[in-house]
């Protein structure tokens, strides 16, 4: 039971410690860029290649590379560079403050509020709220 810390809900209940948090969420960005290879590489053939752990500091980037349009299949649009940042989240919804302070985070990286005035750069924030 290492990485169990006693919860409130009772004395037999456990919780993750915030070891296990983390470790949290990291199977859970492992789960989000193996489904997003799948899906990019192999099942919509628009990306050669996705790149984990990028130099970005981001948690996973694909140049994506003449992708049909939502309406048609005859019409393409110029390639973007997806950027994914995946987050697990045990503390309820996303507030302004939150999403803006994420937005800027970045001393050794260009934030991605930065970023996101390129227009050849997308961006998703893949999250997923944990009820542990």
């Amino acid at each position: 039971m290492s990485g169990l810390t006693p919860s409130s809900q009772g004395p037999n209940a456990f919780s993750p410690s915030s070891g296990g948090a983390s470790l949290e969420g990291y199977f859970y960005q492992l789960d989000v860029s193996i489904l997003t290879a799948l899906d990019l590489v192999l099942a919509k053939k628009v990306a050669h290649e996705i790149i984990l752990e990028p130099a970005t500091d981001e948690d996973l980037e694909a140049d994506i590379e003449n992708e049909p349009g939502a309406l048609s299949e005859t019409i393409t649009l110029d390639n973007y560079r997806l950027v994914l940042q995946c987050k697990l989240r045990s503390t309820g919804p996303w507030k302004h403050e939150e999403l803006t302070r994420l937005l800027a985070h970045g001393k050794k990286r260009q934030p991605a509020r930065e970023r996101l005035t390129d227009p050849k750069i997308r961006y998703l924030l893949v999250t997923r709220a944990d009820s542990i």
